[in-house]
């Protein structure tokens, strides 16, 4: 009997320590091109930047780290030589983030998009 409460006990405290070391992670998809409203970057040179407003579809009890990936990038350059671009993540919190999009010199990117993935320990 010694043994099985012990055993029980055992399982419960390997659940319950899995279960708040637990990750959390929530992904989607972003997308830009020069039909969004307010889209500069296929227009002008210098610096332009656009962004995107992503809301947690459950918030994070901690804020998380992101990662936010290209899979499509439609542009070209004056030069035709350098396309110059960058995404990132800002302003991260429990709730979510913003996804900005830049480019600059003489680049004009017309579209892009790709993934984001958020995660916490």
């Amino acid at each position: 009997m010694k043994k099985l409460s012990f055993l029980l006990t055992l399982i419960t405290v390997i659940f319950l320590f899995s279960t708040v070391n637990a990750q959390t992670i929530q992904t989607g998809k972003y997308e830009a091109n020069y039909q969004a409203k307010g889209y500069s970057l296929n227009e002008g040179s210098g610096r332009r930047v656009h962004t995107i407003e992503v809301r947690f579809e459950k918030p994070f009890e901690t804020t998380p780290e992101v990662i936010v990936t290209v899979t499509y990038l439609n542009a070209d350059t004056k030069d035709g030589v350098r396309v110059r671009y960058e995404v990132g993540a800002k302003a991260i919190s429990r709730d979510g983030f913003i996804i900005e999009l830049a480019t600059w010199d003489d680049s004009k990117v017309h579209g892009i998009r790709g993934d984001w993935l958020a995660f916490s320990n």
